[in-house]
C-alpha cells in the first residue's frame, strides 16, 4: 500500500494533467454539437467494429453447433412438406387425429469423406446403424439429390454418390412430367445425362429435372438439375439431355438420409407380383 501511495505521489503532476485533459475534452465536446457528434460517431464505429469482430469470432467458435442446429431444423421442415405425406385412407392404422401420414423421415448427417475424381465415387457420413441408417436409403442435401446408402456400421455409413457410373435415378421433367433415367457419365462432376425422354415431347434448355414418383427411396420432386443441352440422333425415338446437377459435390458438408416408412411394404408387394408373373410364365411354358 505504501508503495502505491509513493508511486502516485511521484507522478501526481502527470496524473493531474491527464485529469485536466479529460475534463477539458468533456467540456469541449459537450458544448460543441458538431465536434460532439463527430466524436461519438467515431467511437461508435470503433466499438461497432470491435463488436462485429467479437461476434464473428464467437460464431466461428460455435459454427459446429450452429450447423448442427440448422441441419436438424431443415430435417424437421422437410418432414412437413406435402410431398412427404400419404393419404390416411390408404392405411387404416394411421392416428385418428391426422388426415395425412408421415411417409419420410430425414436424418441429418455430416460428410466426413467424399470423392469426385473417380469413376465410382463414394461418400462417408458420421451416422450409421445406431441412428437407424441402413443400406438402400436415399440421401439428399439442401440443393438436391446426393445418392444412396451402400453400407453402414454402428456409427458410420457409406453412400454411393450420384457421381458413380452405376448409379441410376428415375427422374422427370418438371414442366411436362416426362420420365427418364439419369446417370453420370464419368466425366464432368457437375453434369449428368438424362436418357429415354420421348422425342415427341417438347423439351427446352433450362427445364428443371426432379426425382420421379417411380422410386421408393426419394420423395417425388427432389431437385436434380437443369437441362443445358438436348442431344438428338436421327434414327432414335428418345432425347438424351445434358443436365447440370444442382448439387455441388465438391462442397458437400451436411446431408439428409431418407427413410421411407412404407418402402418395405411396397418392396414386398412388388416382389410378390414378380413371383406371380414368373410362376404364371413357367406354368404356360410347361403346358
Amino acid at each position: 500500500m505504501n508503495k502505491l501511495i509513493q508511486f502516485l505521489f511521484q507522478r501526481v503532476n502527470f496524473i493531474l494533467f491527464i485529469l485536466l485533459e479529460i475534463i477539458a475534452l468533456v467540456l469541449y465536446f459537450s458544448n460543441n454539437a458538431y465536434q460532439g457528434a463527430a466524436f461519438f460517431n467515431s467511437s461508435n464505429a470503433i466499438s461497432g467494429t470491435i463488436l462485429d469482430f467479437s461476434s464473428s469470432t464467437r460464431d466461428y467458435i460455435y459454427l459446429q453447433d450452429i450447423n448442427n442446429t440448422l441441419a436438424a431444423e431443415n430435417s424437421y421442415l422437410r418432414k412437413q412438406l406435402n410431398s412427404n405425406k400419404i393419404n390416411k385412407e390408404m392405411y387404416a392404422s394411421l392416428a385418428k387425429d391426422t388426415t395425412r401420414a408421415q411417409k419420410y423421415d430425414f436424418t441429418p448427417a455430416k460428410v466426413i469423406n467424399n470423392s469426385t475424381d473417380k469413376l465410382y465415387n463414394f461418400i462417408t457420413i458420421n451416422k450409421g446403424a445406431n441412428d437407424s441408417i441402413f443400406p438402400g436409403m436415399g440421401v439428399v442435401c439442401a440443393f438436391g439429390v446426393v445418392g444412396k446408402v451402400k453400407s453402414s456400421s454402428k456409427n458410420y455409413a457409406t453412400i454411393t454418390s450420384l457421381l458413380h457410373k452405376d448409379m441410376l435415378i428415375s427422374s422427370k421433367l418438371k414442366r411436362n412430367g416426362a420420365i427418364g433415367s439419369l446417370r453420370w457419365d464419368g466425366n464432368n462432376p457437375s453434369m449428368a445425362k438424362l436418357q429415354f425422354i420421348p422425342r415427341h415431347l417438347e423439351v427446352k434448355k433450362g427445364d428443371t429435372i426432379v426425382s420421379s414418383e417411380y422410386n421408393s427411396i426419394f420423395p417425388e420432386g427432389e431437385m436434380i438439375g437443369k437441362v443445358t443441352s438436348i442431344l438428338i440422333k436421327g434414327d432414335e425415338n428418345f432425347y438424351t439431355l445434358n443436365v447440370r446437377l444442382s448439387t455441388d459435390f465438391s462442397k458437400l458438408s451436411y446431408v439428409y438420409v431418407i427413410k421411407n416408412r412404407f418402402k418395405a411394404e411396397q418392396d414386398s408387394l412388388e416382389l410378390l407380383n414378380s413371383a406371380i408373373k414368373i410362376e404364371t410364365k413357367n406354368t404356360k411354358t410347361k403346358k
